[in-house]
């Protein structure tokens, strides 16, 4: 339903995207009429569900028509999967944009590429900002995470006790780049009191602590000096720390540090741009690095999910203009794999242990990749601290968001809610919140130019083509008599072409359609008729029901 009346004086929150699976963060607060949004990221298509589409996106329709309502967007930090989906969705939305240096500066470079980027207005706040978004009151609240400048944000509407939403964070008391938490922040918030924390679930069912970025920095130092010929460091773009993690062990085994991939790049000038690689070494291009010795080089490249047009998968298949691995090079794995890439991930492996490359993605002894979201240990000290009234979880797939309730509740917060995309919560000044409604949501995808539902036609048509092939019947009949005038054309791909009488198998195949044709033509529409020939036919000889189109001529 898009239809759902909100009560003006009521406090609304709706995820309409990350809420049962990762990536296209998207959620909504609604105050007197009027909507905040914080977030607006996108996600990566599995390739098996959705053949041909790379990006996925949150379902924002609920909003159409009501870009009047919406005061603005909050973008917490500049991963992915929570801006991703500004340079598609924001000519829907058409709001400012409230943000910090770091992520407005990797933002703008995203509009670049877009007629109407000028258009969107950044509203850049320093850190731990206090700015008021309609009829919002919003605190930035300094986290620690895996890229410059996350913010957790303070909500405050009217009456009612702050919610935080978390964004992403963690706890490191060593972050390398950027501030620790800010618990004296949280100190203070706890004292106001905390209507709901909503809030991370990715390593909700990890036990312990996600680790700080110093222990992979010292791991760094001391396996740099053991390996011999080049180091290929591959991990997420955005991750600056890790850049400088391995700019610093690069300097202490004598070795030379190259970016190689346009979006590490980007992120490397935004980050120089924005102060937070201060007292760090120069980068090489891919060009200069490929002068030096193998011996005194680490190439740090993007392409850690496995994706085929990245850094590292054009290394791997030879096809990189400066950079050829050879037997006895290594590659360190730093990163973790996002759900649906692992398959990516294991190909590109394979290939490159292959050609005797020596493919390090653990170690027994040193750390090569710590997470930025907050394992169990974390999030038990956060209940602790601030003592919400309520805790919804998001951000992460369904088991997460349940393992995330059920700390909280071992926590004793008094009321958990686990949302879909689409659950309206509302929030009450005496009672606790609840669910009041629905609105259906599906995920939007990325086609090519094209943004579509993931259940259009074209898409499911692509699954099918994908699974069962496809026939094409070519009709020639008197459009007097109904006759056939010629034997039926026929064409298939993915069923029977390579079967060993292929030829003979398309001939019958016409044979038996003419044949069912003329038997029924006077009972049942002949394109019909052809089709469930063709598909029968075919069913009974390979198992499979192809996609079957039939074009009829006829001549008069």
């Amino acid at each position: 339903m898009y239809d759902f009346e909100f009560k003006k004086e009521k406090l609304y929150f709706i995820p309409l995207g990350g809420a049962g699976h990762f990536g296209a963060n998207f959620n909504l607060y609604c105050f007197q009429n009027r909507f905040l949004i914080a977030d607006c990221g996108m996600g990566f298509a599995d390739e098996n569900r959705l053949p041909g589409v790379d990006i996925t996106l949150p379902d924002i329709r609920f909003l159409e028509g009501k870009r009047a309502q919406i005061a603005g967007l909050v973008a917490t930090h500049a991963h992915e999967d929570h801006i991703g989906g500004i340079p598609y969705l924001w000519p829907k939305l058409k709001c400012p944009i409230y943000t910090t240096a770091f992520t407005a500066a990797v933002l703008r470079e995203k509009l670049k590429e877009y007629s109407w980027g000028r258009e969107v207005e950044i509203i850049e706040l320093p850190l731990s900002a206090s700015f008021k978004v309609g009829p919002f009151e919003c605190d930035f609240m300094t986290v620690t995470h895996s890229i410059p400048e996350p913010n957790a944000l303070v909500i405050r509407a009217g009456a009612y006790k702050p919610i935080l939403h978390t964004g992403d964070w963690k706890i490191d008391d060593n972050p390398v780049v950027g501030d620790k938490t800010d618990f004296e922040a949280q100190k203070r918030l706890s004292q106001e009191g905390v209507l709901a924390i909503i809030g991370d679930s990715t390593n909700a069912m990890q036990e312990g602590h996600s680790g700080s970025e110093e222990a992979v920095q010292t791991s760094f130092i001391k396996l740099f000096k053991e390996l011999d010929n080049r180091i290929v460091l591959t991990c997420f773009s955005s991750n600056i720390a890790r850049l400088k993690s391995i700019a610093k062990a690069a300097a202490a085994a004598g070795r030379h540090v190259g970016l190689v991939g346009r979006s590490l790049w980007r992120m490397h000038d935004c980050a120089k741009g924005t102060g937070h690689l201060k007292d760090c070494p120069e980068f090489l291009s891919a060009e200069e690095i490929s002068f030096l010795p193998r011996d005194k080089v680490v190439i740090a490249c993007t392409g850690s999910q496995g994706e085929p047009r990245s850094a590292l998968a054009r290394i791997a298949y030879d096809d990189h203009r400066d950079i050829v691995l050879e037997a006895g090079d290594n590659l360190i794995y730093s990163a973790r794999s996002i759900p649906g890439n692992e398959r990516n991930i294991i190909d590109l492996k394979n290939l490159l242990v292959g050609q005797g490359v020596n493919v390090i993605d653990h170690h027994d002894d040193y750390i090569l990749h710590v997470s930025g979201h907050p394992n169990r240990e974390e999030l038990i000290d956060l209940y602790q601290r601030i003592k919400p009234d309520s805790v919804i979880p998001v951000h992460g797939e369904v088991q997460m968001l349940y393992a995330h309730s059920v700390i909280a509740k071992e926590c004793q917060v008094p009321t958990t809610i686990i949302p879909d995309n689409g659950t309206i919560i509302e929030f009450d000044l005496k009672d606790s919140p609840c669910k009041v409604g629905q609105i259906e949501t599906d995920s939007l995808v990325v086609d090519g130019g094209w943004i579509t539902d993931q259940d259009s036609l074209h898409i499911n048509n692509r699954r099918r083509l994908g699974f069962a092939g496809c026939c094409f019947i070519s009709l020639v009949v008197d459009d007097k008599s109904g006759d056939l005038i010629e034997t039926p054309g026929v064409e298939y791909w993915g069923v029977l072409e390579g079967h060993e009488e292929e030829f003979y198998l398309k001939r019958e195949l016409a044979s038996f359609i003419a044949q069912e044709v003329e038997s029924n033509k006077k009972n049942l529409d002949i394109d019909e008729v052809a089709r469930r020939a063709a598909r029968r036919y075919i069913k009974d000889l390979s198992g499979k029901k192809p996609m079957t189109k039939v074009v009829v001529h006829r001549i008069s």
